[in-house]
């Protein structure tokens, strides 16, 4: 009567039910692990915003950075928090970009990192003529025919990042230029040029070609923030 009532294989039944239990385990385990990170994150966020004169911290830090011989990996860490509180706080400093842009070559060891905290320094208040040099020699050196796929495909995304907060840190002829990847034979590069034409489209339209603005763009309009 017990065989019958599990099933045709008892056993088979019981596994069942510890496999069962065991995925209920790590879901609850990996919840409780998001939940964790969700609120470090938070008090991160929170701590960030609760500093005194955040613009002497990043300013301190960036000077150690730049001439600081701890160990790379040291001083990325003093980059980062740098840019998190220039962007974080909306701060103005202005040799920070410069500084950066040394490091923008392909090889550069842990550039996706180098990349990424650019662009978290980079926010509404930061004048384009600022970042407009930068933008360029990313531009040269990460998106040309010369480069592997990848590294254009970087290259244009971080372009777009930029643009996202700081439309006008692009020129028409440029952007003319950079939006042509849409007809390159790899994929990723296709995507993320089409999606540096979708973010002008939207956000600026007047710096496009005419061809590629879209239907009733409002060539008057500020950059949408």
């Amino acid at each position: 009567a017990l065989r019958s009532s599990l099933g045709k294989d008892g056993a088979q039944t019981q596994r069942s039910c510890k496999k069962k239990q065991r995925k209920l385990k790590r879901a609850v385990k990996s919840s409780n692990k998001k939940s964790s990170a969700e609120k470090q994150a938070a008090a991160s966020f929170a701590a960030i915003h609760l500093l005194h004169d955040p613009h002497a911290i990043a300013e301190k830090l960036f000077v150690e950075a730049r001439k600081s011989s701890e160990r790379f990996e040291i001083r990325l860490m003093m980059i980062n928090l740098a840019s998190r509180l220039i962007g974080a706080h909306r701060l103005q400093l202005p040799n920070f970009y410069p500084f950066l842009q040394r490091y923008l070559q392909p090889h550069q060891r842990e550039i996706t990192l180098l990349l990424a905290y650019l662009v978290q320094a980079c926010h509404e208040l930061v004048p384009p003529e600022m970042l407009q040099p930068v933008l360029q020699a990313l531009v040269n050196h990460f998106v040309s025919d010369k480069s592997r796929p990848e590294m254009v495909a970087i290259g244009l995304n971080t372009a777009r990042e930029i643009c996202n907060r700081v439309p006008l840190a692009m020129d028409a002829t440029l952007l003319s230029d950079l939006i042509e990847y849409r007809n390159d034979r790899d994929r990723a590069v296709v995507a993320a040029a089409r999606s540096l034409l979708q973010l002008f489209r939207q956000r600026l339209p007047a710096l496009l070609p005419k061809k590629y603005r879209g239907k009733g763009c409002d060539l008057e309009a500020s950059p949408v923030q």
